[in-house]
């Protein structure tokens, strides 16, 4: 099934270069799967005879593997070269905004996306926009954008993926009544005929794709000496399922707060198989596995009478623990020592398998840092359900919400 999906992707893809298409296929199709496959730094071993026989294609990845090896210099040039010769690629675009996202350059970045809207109506510019948002002038200078294509293109007003990314960037410009505003009037546009909530992907969370991000993740820091541990859902899974879930959305590690941030990144950012996502919470970085799969890595704070760690919503506090060796996945893990004990203080009945788990409020030891935030989770969570029809869900979100002291307006 994969493999057909890659095909698919390849011949889509293979024509926006110019060259030989039969060509540009097979080099499309057999370089998504050795970086997928986590071969970037092979690529880079052999990249001119690549480039020699690969043409644009070729360069395009050999691009990519540049850059999730740290060589931004060569991902810039590259990338730079592609777009001169194919003006409408998007995903060099987006490759070379994200090095100058990486290197610090967040105005060259943001040039480089606006440049998309000159050809294309991809909604992901706007996500990568949203993520360079840091002031009230970012923020203003994003709507503006987004008013203007409203006024100049066929974009709807109310489509729930664009709107979530203007929500986020609100969010992180600390315009958190913005936020708040914006998200209540998406739920009460939700009857009209310009909402449009995209169909959810039907993909399951592959344990095997997860195992290989994980142990290529464990390798990484184990050779940087860098001491983490399973917490959340992956320790849950880890003990209670002896594998990973299944039903799980992302892997969960913990690093102490004593973690150098800066060296972490790097470490991570220049192995070949990894991408860092832009931080939405200092207590929390995001990462992404080549082959797809998210790992969000918790800072862990030692207070005297509680271990704690958080995101952008909440805190979740624990009993101090001491790390032990445990057998996972045919390797050694650091975990809380009294797991029985940190389990039950996150889940409560953790061996009671919940498929239906919401984290920001089934967490027993949580404590809320940003209301925020975890009124607008609540809204989207909402608005979603409604969409789709889940009186459970809709009942569930409501209740929440009528919780946390909103008042909810029937759409």
């Amino acid at each position: 099934m994969k493999f057909h999906s890659d095909i698919k992707s390849a011949i889509k893809n293979a024509k926006k270069f110019k060259g030989v298409l039969f060509v540009n296929i097979i080099s499309y199709l057999l370089l998504t799967i050795a970086i997928r496959k986590g071969h970037s730094k092979e690529i880079l071993k052999f990249k001119w005879l690549i480039l020699l026989l690969g043409g644009s294609v070729a360069k395009y990845f050999v691009a990519r593997a540049s850059f999730l090896n740290g060589d931004y210099i060569c991902a810039k040039k590259l990338y730079q070269e592609i777009i001169k010769v194919n003006p409408i690629h998007t995903d060099s675009y987006y490759g070379l905004a994200d090095v100058y996202r990486l290197i610090g350059n967040k105005l060259e970045a943001k040039g480089i996306l606006i440049q998309v809207f000159n050809f294309s109506d991809r909604l992901k510019t706007w996500l990568l926009l949203a993520n360079l948002v840091d002031t009230k002038e970012d923020y203003d200078e994003l709507l503006n954008h987004w008013e203007r294509e409203c006024s100049y293109r066929n974009i709807l007003k109310y489509h729930y993926d664009v709107n979530d990314y203007l929500i986020i960037a609100a969010l992180r410009a600390k315009l958190y009544e913005e936020a708040l505003n914006r998200v209540k009037v998406l739920l009460g546009s939700i009857n009209s005929e310009a909402f449009i909530l995209p169909k959810t992907s039907n993909k399951n969370f592959s344990v095997n794709a997860a195992k290989i991000a994980l142990l290529d993740l464990k390798k990484i820091l184990d050779t940087n000496k860098i001491q983490f541990f399973l917490v959340s859902g992956t320790l849950l899974g880890c003990i209670r399922d002896k594998k990973l879930l299944k039903h799980d959305k992302d892997i969960d590690i913990g690093v102490w707060s004593e973690t150098n941030l800066s060296a972490l990144s790097t470490k991570i950012a220049c192995s070949g198989l990894f991408d860092i996502a832009p931080m939405r919470s200092p207590y929390t970085l995001r990462i992404k596995h080549v082959n797809g799969v998210a790992i969000d890595i918790f800072f862990h704070y030692r207070d005297h009478d509680s271990y704690w760690h958080a995101g952008s919503k909440l805190r979740w506090n624990n009993t101090p623990f001491n790390l032990i060796s445990y057998g996972f996945l045919g390797n050694v893990f650091l975990i809380p020592e009294n797991y029985d004990l940190y389990l039950t203080e996150n889940y409560g009945n953790w061996m009671q398998e919940k498929m239906k788990f919401d984290s920001a409020f089934d967490t027993p030891n949580h404590e809320i840092i940003n209301m925020y935030e975890l009124k607008i989770h609540a809204y989207k969570k909402l608005i979603i359900n409604l969409k789709i029809g889940s009186i459970e869900g809709v009942r569930y979100y409501e209740d929440k919400l009528n919780e946390l002291g909103c008042i909810i307006s029937k759409p």
